[in-house]
């Protein structure tokens, strides 16, 4: 009986004269080559998945980096604006005069009641900071409007105040390019969520007890801003849904 090497056993074409030890021996040789081409696959796959991986994160780690450096263009455009309607040549496009027409701000009243100012040439939106919600680390998955951030201690009084007092700038400044003749805010139809009516309210009540709360020195002097910058606003009783920012 002729004796065969392992390739040569692979090889043939028929078994016929074959050993029942060649035999065997031939069908363990082909199911360890089929194992073979299949370990090969699955290597060739997770390497194929390793690049895949990579580039995806090459990628992701650009699209971030490119998106970060747009955002913080973006910020420095919109704190570096002035926000004032006029100024020569591109270079002072956010470096405005105002000598005509004052600011470039349009004034608008969205139609749940929210009030907030727009700047046309930086597009820096300008929100009352009860209108304002945020999630804040440590206090719940819900968003919080900053009025309620203040009485539980997540956001800054001075903050808040200094929020107040940007909005009521640029909610009373003179905006002569902007202005229609009605003398009234941009707004569609108003309508009230009762909900967000009591929900305000109640923050509103709640803000005015954490103020009490106070050194009587900051008591008045928080009390003589918040009469001063309140008094353009609407009544609390007609609340706004807030917005996240």
């Amino acid at each position: 009986m002729p004796s065969y090497t392992n390739d040569q056993l692979l090889a043939l074409t028929s078994m016929n004269g074959l050993t029942a030890e060649q035999i065997s021996l031939r069908s363990l040789l082909i199911d360890m080559r089929g194992k073979e081409v299949d370990l090969e696959k699955r290597n060739f796959e997770n390497e194929t998945f390793k690049d895949q991986r990579a580039a995806k994160a090459a990628r992701d780690k650009q699209f971030r980096a490119m998106t970060a450096q747009q955002q913080a263009e973006d910020a420095r455009i919109k704190n570096t604006c002035v926000h004032k309607t006029g100024g020569m040549d591109k270079k002072n496009f956010f470096n405005g005069s105002g000598t005509l027409y004052g600011y470039c701000i349009s004034k608008n009243v969205l139609p749940n009641g929210i009030e907030y100012a727009m700047c046309f040439r930086c597009t820096k939106e300008f929100y009352h900071p009860k209108d304002v919600q945020r999630y804040f680390p440590g206090y719940g998955e819900e968003l919080i409007s900053l009025k309620k951030a203040v009485t539980l201690g997540a956001f800054s009084l001075d903050e808040y105040m200094d929020m107040e007092k940007e909005f009521a700038f640029y909610w009373t400044c003179e905006a002569r390019s902007m202005d229609d003749g009605s003398g009234q805010s941009k707004g569609g139809h108003m309508f009230l969520c009762h909900d967000m009516v009591a929900r305000q309210n109640q923050e509103h009540k709640e803000f005015l007890e954490y103020l009490a709360t106070l050194p009587v020195r900051e008591q008045g002097r928080y009390a003589n801003e918040v009469k001063g910058h309140m008094k353009f606003l609407r009544p609390v009783k007609d609340s706004k849904a807030a917005v996240a920012v």
